[in-house]
């Protein structure tokens, strides 16, 4: 009995040392679980609620108005301001691909676009959500974010913002959701090393558990603020090297953020097809650059130009071709460009050159140099045996601090129609003439 005993005692007193020392490194580690599942959830939290608000700023941006709701033999769409948005799933598309989370935009209850696809990759168009959230969201009028709902039998993380109108009503919503498993993932791989660190000493756990929850805390300080300068439209500032010097979900999570920032500026000032300026950018930069004039008296050229005969190679070759020979064209102009200025889409098959800086004379050369440039082209078709060329046609005018912005505009377009009835593929314009003598308009 007495050898028992000594045996049962001899086990007894390193189980009295670890046992406890386990206990706590256990209570350690859960209390470390659940401040860093915690903080996961809050910064999740704030990365969706940031999201939504750069969802509902670039619609404002693209599409200005209100959202508004309409039916018509049966068949609902969905409007802001006055484009349909109904199918239109670029927008979403492109944030979703930039930050990873899923987005959806509903009318009342009611998803009108979303990225959420089913098994069978059908997206989710015309599902509900549940009476929580439309008592929470719709009736109270107020955001909500969700640690766990479930959306297409999957458990997600969901943000749901509330989309007012001027007249205070709640006409839908947006939502923006990541899978839940996501958070349970990071903290599972953070809890790890923290195990593995309390089995090898309490001493050595505390030190490494204080640094890496200060850095961690640090970057996630530093994601919030990159996403906040996101939501408030600055898309120049890159995230701070605390969170693009990591090399974990954060550093991803940054790298997003750069993403979006890019998608962002591509949606918003570029044309998607073209990479030019889309008319809405091309306007301000014009705004500018007249402003500039007027402040310092130098004068600037403006040129609208056409491609000619577009319809005929849409007809012929395709649309397809057609967007090959709008890219060709897009890039021989930009290729062309030389001192100050920019080349961008107006519409269509039509494009603004502003040479800034820039007297008559000069920036008749310098169309000349573009649309000799546009003739050269050989865009090839596998089926015809001739490359397909193109001309164009440029309506030129000259412009200074004198002038109005939508009457250079107008003239430039008269003389682009008149190069068009005129024969085409040429360059009508008038140099800037004394006022007591007026010189005939020219054609180059």
């Amino acid at each position: 009995m007495e050898k028992k005993a000594r045996s049962s005692i001899y086990k007894m007193i390193p189980a009295m040392a670890i046992v406890p020392l386990m206990l706590f490194g256990l209570l350690v580690l859960i209390i470390c679980s659940l401040r860093f599942n915690g903080v996961m959830h809050e910064k999740v939290e704030d990365e969706l609620k940031n999201i939504a608000a750069s969802v509902a700023a670039t619609y404002d941006t693209v599409y200005p108005g209100e959202y508004r709701y309409e039916t018509a033999d049966n068949i609902a769409f969905y409007y802001k301001g006055d484009e349909e948005i109904t199918g239109d799933f670029t927008i979403i598309d492109s944030l979703k691909e930039a930050t990873g989370a899923e987005i959806t935009i509903f009318y009342k209850d009611v998803r009108m676009l979303t990225t959420i696809k089913d098994a069978e990759g059908q997206r989710l168009i015309g599902s509900g959500v549940s009476t929580i959230v439309c008592r929470d969201v719709l009736d109270l009028k107020t955001a909500k974010f969700y640690d766990e709902v479930n959306i297409g039998n999957k458990a997600y993380c969901a943000y749901y913002m509330p989309l007012l109108t001027e007249n205070g009503g709640c006409i839908g919503m947006i939502a923006v959701a990541k899978p839940a498993e996501i958070i349970k993932d990071m903290v599972f791989k953070a809890v790890i090393p923290i195990a593995f660190v309390i089995v090898a000493g309490m001493l050595v756990a505390g030190f490494i558990s204080f640094r890496y929850s200060k850095n961690l805390a640090i970057a996630i300080g530093n994601l919030q603020k990159a996403l906040a300068n996101v939501a408030k439209g600055e898309l120049s500032k890159e995230p701070h090297p605390t969170v693009m010097g990591r090399n974990d979900e954060i550093s991803d999570m940054g790298k997003s953020i750069v993403a979006m920032q890019k998608s962002l500026h591509v949606l918003i000032e570029r044309d998607v097809l073209t990479e030019l300026y889309n008319r809405r950018c091309a306007n301000q930069r014009l705004k500018k650059i007249m402003s500039k004039a007027e402040a310092t008296g130098t004068r600037f050229c403006i040129a609208l130009g056409d491609i000619d005969f577009f319809k005929k190679v849409n007809d012929t070759y395709g649309h397809e071709v057609g967007d090959k020979v709008l890219v060709a064209v897009a890039k021989a102009m930009k290729a062309s460009m030389t001192g100050k200025g920019f080349v961008s889409r107006w519409g269509g098959e039509e494009f603004l050159i502003v040479f800034d800086e820039t007297e008559y004379e000069a920036g008749l050369e310098k169309i000349k140099a573009v649309l000799d440039n546009v003739r050269k082209l050989q865009i090839p078709d596998e089926r015809f045996e001739d490359p397909i060329q193109v001309t164009m046609t440029f309506g030129l005018t000259p412009g200074g601090a004198e002038d109005d912005m939508d009457q250079l505009l107008r003239v430039a377009d008269e003389r682009l129609y008149k190069g068009k009835t005129g024969g085409r593929n040429q360059i009508v314009g008038e140099p800037v003439v004394p006022k007591k003598k007026r010189t005939p308009e020219v054609q180059a």
